[in-house]
């Protein structure tokens, strides 16, 4: 940046906002394009994103895989995939999601660390 150029310009005229964004403190721990072939074809190229969760939020964000649609190589929303890992009533927790995998036969792979676990998720066609 010029050192005479004053930073609202700069960043107004010279910069991009993000695409996407996350709630603060949701922690983005890991994320794994999908180009298996198991899940249906709308997953391909999408993205997984582990959000491991706030450890210091009153109000708590993350504690969840969520799904990052894109079209045309380009992010255009997300929608969670895996939850369940907060309370109802958003006081504990149960885990916190940690990595993410692709396996060989295209299942996801998503570990935990609070308790140790690694999950594996399958599609099942019709089912």
């Amino acid at each position: 940046m010029p050192e005479d150029e004053p930073k609202d310009e700069f960043c107004r005229t010279k910069t991009l906002g993000p695409a996407l964004t996350f709630d603060a403190h949701a922690s983005v721990i890991n994320i794994r394009f999908y180009d298996a072939q198991l899940f249906p074809e709308e997953y391909r190229n999408d993205a997984f994103v582990t959000l491991r969760g706030s450890a210091n939020r009153a109000e708590p964000a993350g504690y969840k895989v969520v799904r990052v649609n894109f079209d045309k190589g380009e992010p255009t929303d997300t929608e969670d995939f895996l939850t369940g890992f907060l309370s109802e009533d958003r006081k504990s927790e149960f885990g916190r999601i940690a990595g993410l995998a692709i396996t060989p036969n295209g299942s996801l792979l998503i570990s935990e660390d609070t308790n140790g676990v690694i999950y594996e998720v399958t599609y099942k066609k019709g089912g």
